[in-house]
């Protein structure tokens, strides 16, 4: 049936994503000093990978929404692909960015704490002049801001890694759950109907 192939799609996807996030993140803490580079192929190749299978769901499906997916992942990889410094100098102005707006955002929050009477409302203070000046410093010593991103990246790489295949599983034991004993999934599908 149509909706038992979907979930096929869906589960392989998330394996693979799983998977190929798990290997990142351990090939991003094991060779740091060539990991700023490597991550850049490694994003570049993520979007070629998921270019590939949202170009098999597209077909598949015949789904124009897919079909766009599959365009703009594969230009993004591409495009990281031919220039992967120029990511990595894009990492370090986002994080820049995020640091200083992140600590403007506690400086402010703490001092609304101050207004309200909390007594520990100098903490915040702090972390958001540290938070601030931190942003820009970043543009300064690049080469560590994108070391300590990419440990960053390996954390959060690690975790989607965990939940994409946790997902998987769970997709696996929801369809089998909707199967019958000779096999047919009881789920309505457009074969169904006929």
């Amino acid at each position: 049936t149509r909706s038992l192939v979907g979930s096929v799609d869906v589960y392989k996807r998330q394996v693979l994503q799983g998977v190929f996030a798990l290997i990142a993140s351990i090939l991003l803490v094991v060779w740091p000093g060539h990991s700023a580079v490597v991550f850049s192929y490694l994003v570049g190749f993520w979007f070629l990978a998921d270019a590939a299978l949202a170009l098999i769901a597209s077909v598949r499906r015949k789904s124009g929404l897919a079909l766009g997916h599959t365009i703009l992942s594969a230009l993004l990889g591409i495009l990281i692909l031919a220039a992967p410094k120029a990511l990595l100098g894009f990492l370090v102005v986002v994080m820049s960015i995020g640091a200083v707006l992140f600590g403007a955002g506690v400086i402010l929050v703490s001092v609304l704490m101050r207004s309200l009477g909390v007594r520990s409302w100098w903490l915040g203070l702090v972390l958001g002049i540290a938070a601030v000046f931190a942003g820009f410093l970043m543009p300064v010593f690049p080469a560590d801001t994108i070391t300590i991103g990419m440990y960053l990246a390996a954390f959060l790489l690690a975790i989607y890694g965990v939940l994409s295949l946790m997902l998987a599983r769970r997709i696996t034991t929801t369809f089998r759950a909707f199967r019958t004993q000779n096999g047919h999934c009881l789920l309505y599908t457009s074969d169904a109907a006929d």
